[in-house]
């Protein structure tokens, strides 16, 4: 195990808390993926060196050099991600780059 982190969400307050829990590994996987359609969008394994190309787009997202549109047709790493891969060393970004992300978030 990596990293444990919650998130909240849109669900409710419950037994467990409000939000997801979810521990991030780093592992080597073969294999399909079956996401949940409703739950999920652009899911695929994905190699070190794409993850950085997702998080750089994010970062240029975050910083106006990417619009929402062309961000929506061509996605990076959704913001909420980026602290925790940063904190594994999954990606490479800035302090500040991390803050300007955060800000999509709120």
């Amino acid at each position: 195990m990596y990293n444990s982190i919650s998130c909240r969400c849109r669900r409710r307050p419950g037994a467990r808390g409000t939000g997801h829990d979810w521990t991030i590994y780093r592992a080597t996987v073969t294999g399909d993926l079956t996401p949940s359609a409703r739950e999920t969008k652009n899911v695929r394994w994905i190699a070190p060196d794409a993850l950085q190309e997702l998080a750089d787009r994010t970062v240029a997202y975050a910083q106006g050099r990417v619009a929402d549109a062309e961000f929506e047709a061509a996605p990076g790493i959704e913001p909420v991600w980026m602290p925790w891969l940063a904190n594994i060393a999954a990606i490479h970004v800035s302090p500040d780059e991390l803050l300007q992300v955060e800000r999509l978030t709120r």
